[in-house]
């Protein structure tokens, strides 16, 4: 158990190690709810230089809907996979 997603995410971009620098690094989130968990480690991955830009595609029905695109970060919500 940790005390938040931020906490939790950075402990997980601690483990991964990016098979190179990119230009985009992608994440899919299956079952993430609003997203937090996968959003904070794709930040921190992008802060370590592993990509210039993060893009998470997050799919819950929690997430549907959910749109935050940003220069840096792009992320997008679905019900389901299709």
């Amino acid at each position: 158990t940790v005390a938040s997603a931020d906490v939790a995410a950075a402990h997980i971009a601690r483990l991964v190690v990016p098979a190179a620098s990119r230009e985009m690094l992608r994440v899919l989130d299956f079952g993430g709810g609003d997203g937090a968990l996968s959003i904070g480690v794709a930040a921190a991955l992008r802060a370590r230089g592993a990509a210039a830009r993060a893009q998470v595609d997050v799919v819950d029905y929690a997430a549907a809907g959910l749109v935050r695109d940003e220069a840096a970060l792009c992320v997008r919500g679905h019900a389901r996979l299709a």
